[in-house]
């Protein structure tokens, strides 16, 4: 049975906006990942070279629950709605890490470089893309058929 045109555009929409959900779902578990981590990194458990490290693992465990978030409610498809989470938490931190830079332009703070930014963005991808493969339908055991 063919999905009438409406019917699709609402599936984009619900999809776009748990898409955005698991996005900004990332964003939150990131900075409490990243609460724990400089806790840590104050207290001395932690070494403070280890901050690159807790920022790309924050990233992907942001990225593994914003995924798994919009992936439980879009059953289909479910690689490209975790990647889709990723992108999005991606490009939320690429928006406040630019707005940072602009803010710091007059002092003499570092914004990171592309380096630190290609790390990221691997991260934020990586952390949904699992989710996406972790959140796929297992196929239900067939059952067997007595003679």
């Amino acid at each position: 049975m063919q999905k009438t045109e409406a019917e699709q555009g609402q599936n984009l929409v619900y999809y776009a906006a748990w898409i955005v959900l698991g996005g900004v779902a990332a964003m939150i578990v990131c900075i409490l990942v990243l609460l724990v981590g400089s806790i840590l990194i104050s207290r001395g458990v932690v070494g403070e070279g280890a901050m690159h490290q807790t920022a790309l693992i924050a990233c992907v465990l942001g990225g593994i629950f914003g995924g798994h978030m919009a992936v439980k409610r879009c059953a289909t498809r479910t690689l490209l709605v975790g990647l889709g989470a990723g992108v999005v938490f991606f490009l939320i931190l690429l928006t406040i890490g630019t707005l940072g830079g602009m803010l710091a332009a007059n002092s003499n703070a570092n914004a990171g470089g592309s380096g630190s930014t290609i790390g990221t963005c691997c991260a934020c991808l990586c952390g949904g893309a699992i989710a996406g493969l972790l959140g796929t339908k297992q196929s239900k055991p067939r059952k067997k058929r007595r003679k």
